[in-house]
C-alpha cells in the first residue's frame, strides 16, 4: 500500500477517447478492466454513504482464495443494470466460467457470500479428528 494505508496507481489517459487505458492496476491483487459510465441522475445509483455514483459497466479482477481449487484465482466483479433498474453488483470466479455468479444490491453481500464458500472449501480440505 501507500502511505496511510491507501493503495496508489498511475492512471494512463488515451488522448483520443479522454479515456483511461486499461486494465489499471490497483495494488498488487486487483485490476480495473472497464471504469463504466456514471449513471448521474438516475435514483439508485448513488451511494449515499461513500458520496459517489455507481458507474454501470465497471468491472475489476481480484486475486482472492479461490472456491474451486487449491491457491488463489481471479474473481471478475461487474456493476451492472439489473431487473429493476437499479445496480446489480455481480462476483464470479474467472476460472468456473460456468458457474452462477454471486448477484446482490452491494458488493459486501457479494464478498460475503464469496468468503462463505472459500471458508466451506477449506473447511471439507481440513483433516477430520477421529
Amino acid at each position: 500500500g501507500g502511505a496511510g494505508g491507501k493503495v496508489r496507481c498511475k492512471i494512463e489517459w488515451d488522448e483520443g477517447t479522454q479515456r483511461p487505458i486499461v486494465p489499471v492496476q490497483v495494488g498488487h491483487a486487483c485490476a480495473i478492466q472497464d471504469f463504466g459510465e456514471v449513471q448521474s441522475g438516475r435514483d439508485g445509483w448513488h451511494c449515499s454513504e461513500g458520496g459517489f455514483d455507481w458507474p454501470k459497466g465497471f468491472r475489476s479482477t481480484r486475486q482472492f482464495p479461490s472456491m474451486t481449487k487449491d491457491g488463489k484465482s481471479a474473481y471478475v466483479c461487474e456493476i451492472v443494470e439489473g431487473d429493476d433498474s437499479m445496480p446489480s453488483f455481480r462476483i464470479r470466479e474467472e476460472c468456473d466460467e460456468g458457474s452462477e455468479p454471486f448477484v446482490g444490491k452491494s458488493p459486501s453481500l457479494c464478498w460475503e457470500h464469496v468468503l462463505a464458500k472459500v471458508n466451506q472449501a477449506r473447511a471439507a480440505k481440513r483433516p477430520r479428528n477421529a
